[in-house]
């Protein structure tokens, strides 16, 4: 089985935006990522020297918007696997987490930075560099992710995402079937 270094996308093909970027640039240069596919839906954020801080994705824009989904221990105790409407009703209600108007949300996302976003990373969103992509698999599929980030002794090295994992999957599975073809 390939390793998770094998499939990742290198850091150096990351679009990436320093923490002085606006969300809404941020935004915008994910959106750039998009058609330059195949690479992640993610932005790395790098200071003046190049150094690798941190990653953002569309969620971590969106969550920004709010600041009450930063507040430590927001998510502790929810799962997120599939809340029903009323349980969401009532949870919004008792952290008083109010819907805000489009105008709102645009007001926040243009004061924001990048830097008013950055956290650390989760270690749910991490993979060792020495995993293998099955690994990947695994924890892509129990952590509810789209993409983790690569890592070797602490530091960020790529990021391994869906598309790539199952790419490499699907390449091995075609070799696979050649080879029993006969």
């Amino acid at each position: 089985m390939d390793s998770v270094q094998a499939v990742m996308t290198p850091l150096e093909a990351l679009p990436s935006v320093s923490p002085e970027t606006c969300l809404l640039d941020a935004a915008e240069a994910l959106k750039r990522s998009a058609s330059d596919a195949p690479v992640p839906l993610i932005v790395a954020v790098r200071d003046a020297s190049g150094r690798m801080l941190g990653a953002l994705g569309m969620v971590d824009l969106l969550r920004g918007l709010n600041p009450e989904y930063a507040r430590d221990g927001f998510f502790d105790a929810m799962k997120e696997q599939g809340m029903g409407q009323s349980l969401v009703g009532f949870f919004l209600e008792e952290v008083n987490l109010s819907p805000q108007s489009l105008e709102a949300l645009s007001d926040r996302a243009a004061a924001l930075t990048v830097r008013d976003l950055l956290r650390p990373p989760a270690r749910e969103e991490t993979i060792d560099a020495e995993s293998t992509a099955d690994v990947a698999v695994d924890l892509m599929v129990l952590r509810r992710r789209d993409y983790l980030l690569v890592v070797r002794k602490g530091e960020v090295l790529g990021v391994v995402d869906a598309a790539g994992v199952f790419d490499a999957l699907m390449r091995r599975a075609v070799r696979c079937a050649t080879s029993t073809d006969g």
